[in-house]
């Protein structure tokens, strides 16, 4: 199969391999072919189908080489449209491990499953291996034989993947699998708990169980999913005891013994962060109090104001990536976050305590931030929000600060739509106000990248795995880039260091202007404000448009016009918004710590440890100050466009 050609997607690293083989094919006779041969003719046309052509050929030739390929494809067709009953098995027996997904996919496009009985199916799935999935993929093939295949998933328990796949689909972007009719929901219930039940059950994949949720086709009990959370923690004790432990400690200190304002200390995989005592006395009033959360804490970005708490894409590291889920019912825990989170919950405790010591209630500074601080600075209408006394406890604090929180959104929505507060409409609201639906000041607040070109822009110029960053010659350099950019940034990279089979994906970047190819051929970045946008995009996964310079401005409203980009014109981004919400519910997120329903619905008695409601107070607090810190930012650009008049 080295010589063979496989159809790869542009962008894999092995993309038209060996597609020059088209050159000195012949048209063959079809009883001159066996059914690898067949296959690879239709590999073959499905390269040029999609616009993948041979480098350093005219588009004549190129067209040529087309057209050579349909009549490969319709020997293909034909070899497959005389498999029967017969010669099928025999046939099937003999594909190459790397066609036998080709195999399947060709199956259904000829229709073979209007010919081929269910006995001779069973004895191919069951008698020569077979990729699992792809006997899933195609609706009538799974229509047609739905008997045979439930048979086929219910005799492996190592086929729960599929079952989970179909579960989450609908959340994700990957392709689709169909489940046999003849699959009952009792099938599905029964299957998983015994997977629950077997004797080396992924971790994983028992984390997965315990967090589903019940529909018409997954009738998964209460009783199911605490069978798997009881089986996980007992199997990730069993790894826990028998694997090597990297534990990383975190500490805070007031020193009056340091030059710095913050110092950061790394001992070993331990960080120390030390604040400067003076200073923090010397910034008690309330608007260097929540300053201090900016610049000192740094929850949030300057000058975009973007809060740093949420989990970003590019934060996750290699194997995170490999073993994430690709469920949008998940969010994704990775390293940075947690620690970045359990840094946060330790600055807001600690500060709180010193400001207690020091005669001030945060909870009074956020109640001067919105019901006079807006106000006077702002000209906002009146808003009237209360927070937990000093004496409740934190179990009444957090029933407390939770209906704060929502009644904060609520006024500012209303002031957003209207620039007035009537709460007589405001009390005929009764249900929540989901945090995505508050409404930003300022239009097209936040820029996204969305489509397949920007995919590409992002991958090509700034994932480390692009391809296009590993070169021999610089491979064994001393130095490393973590992408494409860098590397052309900061070596003398020319076209000819590349296979042709990469220069398309060449030519695509610099028809974009992302690179230019000077008179020598040597690569070098291209369009500085389109990199700037793109760098920042794959670092931050968003960015505040009205912060960017005006001259970027036209850039950014072309590449929206042509779906590269797309903006809205929320509070919260939405990166923002899911991070809020996977703390305060588990309506997006079946893993999210739920900790506004704990309270809102009375479930707070269920919690025993009294240590666990301050650490949900330190949470509301963290979610309060951010929003504070996004409000004032809101007003502030509001203000700056010219939007607002002040006295």
């Amino acid at each position: 199969m080295t010589e063979r050609v496989k159809y790869f997607p542009i962008g894999d690293f092995c993309c038209g391999m060996n597609l020059n083989k088209i050159k000195s094919l012949e048209i063959p006779d079809i009883n001159a072919i066996d059914i690898n041969d067949a296959i690879e003719y239709y590999e073959i046309n499905r390269y040029f189908e999609e616009g993948i052509c041979l480098k350093n050929c005219s588009a004549k030739q190129n067209e040529d080489y087309h057209k050579k390929s349909k009549c490969l494809l319709s020997i293909t067709l034909r070899f497959f449209n005389l498999l029967n009953d017969a010669n099928i098995y025999e046939h099937y027996s003999l594909v190459d491990t790397s066609y036998k997904s080709s195999f399947w996919r060709l199956f259904d496009k000829c229709k073979l499953y209007e010919k081929i009985s269910f006995e001779t199916f069973e004895n191919m799935i069951s008698n020569v291996n077979t990729y699992p999935n792809d006997l899933f993929l195609y609706k009538n093939i799974v229509a047609k034989y739905g008997s045979t295949l439930r048979s086929f998933l219910l005799n492996d328990l190592s086929y729960i993947n599929i079952v989970l796949t179909v579960y989450e689909q609908n959340y994700t972007d990957n392709e689709k699998l169909y489940l046999p009719v003849e699959l009952s929901s009792v099938d599905i219930s029964n299957y998983i708990e015994n997977y629950i039940n077997s004797e080396s059950p992924n971790i994983n994949i028992l984390k997965t169980i315990s967090l589903m949720r019940s529909d018409d086709r997954f009738k998964i009990s209460d009783e199911i999913r605490y069978k798997a959370k009881e089986r996980y923690e007992k199997e990730s004790k069993i790894i826990f005891e028998n694997s090597v432990r990297f534990e990383q400690g975190l500490s805070i200190s007031f020193s009056s013994n340091t030059e710095n304002v913050k110092t950061i200390n790394n001992e070993g995989t331990d960080i120390n962060l030390t604040y400067s005592l003076e200073w923090l006395q010397d910034t008690l009033d309330y608007t260097s109090i929540l300053n201090n959360f900016i610049y000192l804490f740094e929850f949030v970005d300057v000058p975009q104001m973007r809060i740093l708490l949420v989990a970003r894409q590019s934060d996750a590291g290699i194997l995170e990536h490999l073993n994430k889920t690709d469920s949008k019912r998940y969010y994704p825990e990775n390293y940075t976050f947690k620690i970045a989170n359990r840094l946060a919950l330790m600055q807001m405790d600690v500060y709180y305590d010193f400001l207690e010591k020091n005669g001030i209630r945060y909870e009074n500074v956020l109640e001067w931030f919105f019901t006079k601080y807006l106000q006077e600075v702002f000209n906002c209408s009146e808003i009237r929000v209360s927070f937990p006394s000093e004496k409740t406890s934190f179990s009444e604090k957090c029933s407390i600060i939770c209906e704060a929180f929502e009644t904060v959104l609520k006024q500012f929505d209303l002031y957003v739509k209207n620039k007035d507060i009537n709460f007589e409409l405001l009390k005929m609201s009764s249900g929540s106000k989901k945090i995505g639906d508050v409404h930003s000041l300022v239009d097209a607040k936040y820029i996204y990248g969305e489509g397949k070109d920007y995919n590409a822009f992002k991958y090509y110029m700034f994932s480390d795995q692009c391809l296009l960053l590993y070169l021999p010659r610089i491979t064994n350099n001393k130095y490393r880039y973590k992408c494409f950019y860098e590397l052309i940034k900061n070596e003398k990279i020319y076209v000819t260091d590349y296979r042709e089979s990469d220069h398309n994906i060449i030519k695509y970047l610099n028809d974009n202007e992302l690179i230019t190819i000077d008179k020598e051929g040597r690569i070098l970045p291209g369009n500085d404000v389109k990199l700037a946008i793109l760098r920042d995009l794959s670092k931050n996964d968003f960015v505040s448009k009205w912060y960017y310079p005006p001259e970027t401005y036209p850039i950014i409203d072309d590449w929206i016009e042509k779906h590269i980009l797309c903006s809205d014109d929320t509070l919260l981004s939405k990166q923002e918004t899911a991070y809020y919400d996977y703390l305060l519910n588990r309506v997006e997120f079946v893993n999210g710590l739920d900790i506004r329903n704990k309270y809102k619905h009375g479930n707070q008695q269920g919690i025993k440890d009294m240590n666990e409601h301050k650490q949900n107070y330190m949470v509301f607090l963290v979610l309060f100050t951010t929003l504070a810190i996004k409000i004032n930012d809101d007003f502030c650009l509001f203000q700056s466009k010219g939007g607002l008049e002040t006295e």
